[in-house]
């Protein structure tokens, strides 16, 4: 799952570098050094991935909670199966 996430955000990360070509390429005609044109996407990064471990953490949490509410609904027995 780890590495599904770094893939996506790494895909997300490319693809705004290849929409935003053209302005890297002045940027870089104008004098820009890598560090400056890079900084943005290396705090979009950061962002998607703070959120994401966010949303991760949320939605875990709520499905822990309904399957941990399931089973104490049985109360140690076997629920009507036999």
């Amino acid at each position: 799952m780890t590495i599904a996430v770094f893939l996506v955000i790494g895909n997300s990360i490319r693809s705004d570098v290849y929409s935003s070509r053209a302005s890297i390429d002045v940027m870089k005609l104008l004098g820009a050094t890598d560090q400056f044109i890079l900084r943005p996407y290396l705090y979009t990064g950061m962002i998607y991935a703070v959120l994401g471990g966010l949303i991760a953490a949320l939605f875990s949490s709520l499905i822990v909670g309904y399957f941990t509410s399931a089973v104490k609904v049985c109360d140690g027995y076997l629920c009507g199966y036999i």
